[in-house]
């Protein structure tokens, strides 16, 4: 459910753009068709543009997320947590965005449902007659507010006696040019993106070209212009409308007459209308950005059943007993095309871990360390599944690696002839004890120790400077480097390495370039 919601984010961002570029540059043209057709092109595209966004990548040459290296390395240090401070949930902000945005498609799905129905029985409690081009007329006692849907228009005895020609010939033009298929385009946009304002925006402008269309088409029939404006002014009441129908008086009535009045557009104008291409291309490309494609990436993770999971998710804990090899079935490869990646990249899920990872009480006792190496499935929609230990570092490290682990979000899942395939993935967690004495009355806070940190920050004093393809990371995570996952190391000393990286190398700089899958 989080893709789902990524992809209207991403369509909301392109139909703001888009609709922003057509209020600069195009809203005054009175080249009506053209507006029609750009405005539903607009609503097409913002939903088109997303699915299309990595084939777009590709034929243009850009650069594509990558994946995750399989050699990623993490490094626990020993920090007691207290038992009873549970360690940091995946699901945050992410799931409760998913529950509000469904909780408003509920709502405005429902609107839509009620509207329609209103608007059916309407059609169904008037006199109907059919008339000789087919179109239904639907006549009512009640005073109502003219309008049209589909093939029917529906009017009051009232204002069919009085100024039937000009109402029938107006809402004839709605129903010739179907409009109201225009109409339910727009109402499914603005459902899906109720959250969007351009969305809103563009309905109502759809609305209002729909009305300069068919005002266009009642003088092009050569109807008097001043007694058909003189009838729009009579008819700007407050009447309820529906908004899947074509109302005779939707529109701003100065915004109608200012349009029959205005200059019409040269053809030149039409050149104007290219100006959404270069918009269309910078939408796709921002998607591509790998800080703006993270958070997504992190959002399409979050499962609205994860709201109520994560109560429990905070309270589990790996029994000792639960090490054991896992049977792995038919389809699950070794290495793909495109390898599936934490949401966010390798420092995200350095993150992930660092918040999660407790070092045992008992592990911190003991002096334990080592290098745990845990193995796991991500499936083809991106769950972690199946984790086993295939290096064990002992039980108590082993059941804690595995404990984070398995509470590790959903992935991106890996390619394989461009369809979603299940991988193993392997990620080694390095337990080092960096825990140091600290004399008798310093360094003490109720029993716990105060001395131990997380190792995952730059290296500093008389230390090498350590860069993993292109990452600086620091000596205890180079030497956790499975070796075989190594294509070359550089290093420079003294002046060369003050020379490129500044101060911060006077003591070294050691360039580590790991194999290209």
């Amino acid at each position: 459910m989080g893709a789902l919601l990524v992809y209207v984010v991403k369509s909301a961002v392109c139909l703001a753009l888009l609709f922003a570029g057509y209020r600069l540059w195009l809203r005054s043209e009175t080249l009506h068709g053209m507006n029609r057709a750009t405005l539903l092109g607009i609503c097409v595209a913002s939903f088109v543009l997303p699915a299309l966004g990595g084939a777009w990548m590709r034929l243009v040459g850009l650069p594509s997320s990558g994946g995750i290296d399989v050699g990623a390395v993490l490094v626990a240090t020993a920090e007691a947590v207290p038992a009873e401070v549970a360690s940091g949930s995946p699901v945050s902000w992410q799931s409760a965005v998913v529950a509000l945005y469904l909780a408003g498609l509920a709502i405005f799905f429902l609107r839509g449902v009620i509207g329609l129905f209103q608007l059916l029985r309407l059609l169904r409690s008037g006199r109907r007659t059919r008339l000789e081009d087919g179109v239904w007329l639907v006549v009512h006692r009640r005073n109502l507010a003219p309008f049209s849907w589909w093939n029917c228009v529906v009017i009051s005895e009232e204002d069919l006696s009085a100024h039937g020609d000009y109402i029938l010939t107006h809402e004839r033009e709605h129903i010739v040019r179907r409009h109201t298929a225009d109409l339910m385009l727009a109402g499914l946009c603005t459902a899906l993106q109720w959250f969007n304002p351009s969305a809103w925006m563009l309905e109502r402008e759809l609305h209002d070209v729909h009305e300069f269309q068919a005002d266009e088409g009642v003088l092009g029939k050569g109807l008097d212009a001043r007694c058909y404006q003189l009838l729009l002014i009579e008819k700007a009441v407050g009447t309820k409308r529906y908004s899947l129908a074509n109302s005779f008086n939707h529109s701003s009535l100065q915004k109608r007459i200012t349009m029959m009045k205005k200059k019409k557009s040269g053809q030149w104008a039409r050149v104007k209308y290219l100006c959404l291409l270069p918009l269309a291309t910078v939408a796709v490309a921002a998607f591509a950005r790998p800080e703006v494609s993270a958070p997504l990436e992190q959002l399409s993770s979050a499962k609205v059943t994860d709201l109520a999971a994560v109560v429990k998710a905070k309270q589990t804990e790996i029994p000792a007993d639960s090490v054991k090899p896992t049977q792995h079935g038919e389809g699950v490869f070794d290495m793909v095309e495109q390898m599936p990646h934490f949401p966010g990249g390798t420092m995200e899920m350095m993150n992930f871990i660092g918040k999660n990872l407790k070092y045992p009480e008992e592990a911190v006792k003991q002096n334990l360390e080592g290098r745990v190496i845990i193995q796991f499935i991500v499936g083809k929609d991106g769950t972690v599944s199946d984790a086993k230990v295939v290096r064990s570092a002992g039980p108590l490290l082993d059941n804690e690696g595995l404990r984070v682990i398995n509470l590790m979000p959903r992935w991106v899942p890996g390619r394989q002839g461009g369809k979603p395939v299940a991988v193993r993935y392997t990620v080694p967690i390095v337990f080092r004890n960096d825990k140091q004495s600290a004399p008798s009355g310093e360094n003490k806070q109720s029993g716990t120790d105060t001395g131990q940190k997380l190792d995952v920050n730059p290296t500093s004093g008389d230390n090498p400077m350590v860069i993993c393809d292109g990452k600086e990371i620091t000596p205890a995570m180079m030497h956790a480097l499975d070796p075989n996952a190594i294509e070359r190391i550089e290093v420079f000393k003294d002046e060369a390495s003050k020379a490129k990286y500044g101060a911060v190398g006077r003591s070294g700089v050691i360039l580590v370039t790991l194999k290209k899958k």
